[in-house]
């Protein structure tokens, strides 16, 4: 089309995985634009606590990323929780696991940290670099692919053509829908219960998750200027035909259950911010790549928060995709050549599905209630705890210190 705006890369979805490939795609010297249907930044949704109820686990390779493109200290400080140790157990079993910073001679395990807090930095890196260009309150309605270029067609009639367009829209991607990706997914028949919560004791800047009779419940460290070590956030991923009733309780009741559910680990509850439910399936697209068009993020994964990965996850790809684009750059290529997306795929994909694997084990390991498995969960770790080397090499790549790591994350 005559009128149409060119780019040499379109990133559908200007949420924190998009908006960090579209710094990365415009630190590699592409012109970049992001289609975003609502607005790059983010509303508030901050309740008594002050605190947002979305927040995230964010590892050292993650950390290093936000760093590289630098936004990372535009990120308020006084709200990143650096946490310095985890604690995983099971209700009424013998067995723990622990982590700890000063054994692997770091200075933390990762930080929490807010999405907004992370949004807000990333609007900023996005209005402050020359070569993108933001479309805002627009959703794509048809995608149009050449031999050497994709057309993106918006709900207003603006018409946009680049060598590579990026899904980074989400689990229920519009990309990875008119693109004609396949997937494969599945009900977890789970709900994620999100809140902020204050307990009696401080949290003493660790991270916890128990596995409860309904599901695994973590409690992740929040930081707040002018806040004591009182308040985290919790993250309670509960089956389906109990999660609507646990919910719905009222704010006494559902402390005390809380509280008891977590073994009273951190005290009584005191105070509960808002409740939100969100409703948790797994799905993954079969390929992440197609000519002129990939996908990062949940648009191509979605995970099991058990893990606190999924943004992890989506960060790696986004920096694995950025490498990838610097790399054609370098040698005059078309950023929306299959030979350099398959590398892409190649590096993460394979990760991906191990990660997700890996997160379905757990699940359904700590789901079967039988006497022998559970004796046998409580018996693996504390075998697992007795092997250091272990421990050390899988803490490593959980907070992102090994593993297949693109330099811009290293």
């Amino acid at each position: 089309m005559s009128n149409a705006i060119d780019f040499d890369v379109l990133v559908v979805g200007g949420g924190m995985v998009g908006a960090s490939l579209a710094l990365g795609a415009a630190r590699a010297g592409l012109s970049v634009a992001i289609i975003e249907a609502h607005s790059l930044s983010p509303a508030s949704m901050s309740g008594v606590s002050g605190f947002e109820p979305r927040v995230s686990a964010i590892n050292h390779a993650a950390r290093n990323w936000l760093k590289y493109l630098g936004v990372w200290d535009d990120i308020n400080q006084s709200r990143v929780c650096n946490y310095h140790r985890m604690e995983v157990w099971e209700a009424d079993g013998t067995g723990e696991v622990s982590f700890s910073a000063q054994a692997m001679n770091i200075a933390d395990l990762g930080c929490i940290i807010e999405n907004q807090q992370i949004q807000q930095a990333l609007v900023k890196g996005i209005s402050t670099t020359s070569g993108i260009r933001t479309f805002e309150a627009l959703s794509v309605t048809a995608l149009h692919q050449q031999d050497d270029h994709t057309g993106v067609s918006l709900g207003d009639g603006t018409y946009l053509t680049a060598r590579l367009v990026v899904g980074a829209d989400g689990h229920e991607s519009k990309v990875r829908e008119l693109a004609g990706f396949k997937t494969s997914s599945w009900d977890y028949h789970h709900q994620a219960l999100v809140t902020s919560v204050k307990t009696e004791k401080p949290h003493q800047y660790t991270a916890r998750q128990i596995f409860t009779a309904v599901g695994p419940l973590a409690f992740l460290p929040l930081s707040h200027e002018g806040m004591d070590e009182h308040w985290c956030s919790i993250v309670w991923s509960i089956n389906s035909h109990e999660a609507e009733d646990i919910f719905d309780l009222p704010e006494e009741t559902f402390k005390q259950r809380l509280a008891r559910s977590f073994e009273f680990r951190l005290g009584t509850i005191q105070e509960v911010d808002q409740r939100y439910l969100i409703p948790l399936q797994q799905r993954f697209a079969r390929s992440y790549v197609q000519p002129g068009v990939a996908l990062v993020g949940d648009a191509a994964h979605r995970i099991h928060p058990l893990a606190g990965q999924g943004v992890n996850l989506g960060f790696l790809d986004a920096a694995t995709l950025t490498e990838t684009l610097a790399k054609t750059v370098r040698l005059k290529q078309s950023p929306g050549s299959l030979f350099y997306l398959r590398q892409y795929q190649r590096q993460r994909q394979a990760h991906n599905l191990a990660m997700m694997a890996a997160m379905e084990g757990f699940k359904r390991l700590y789901e079967a209630d039988a006497l022998p498995v559970r004796w046998l969960r409580n018996q693996g770790m504390k075998w697992f705890e007795q092997l250091p080397w272990l421990k050390h090499e899988c803490a490593k790549a959980a907070v992102g210190l090994t593993g297949p790591l693109p330099s811009v994350m290293s």
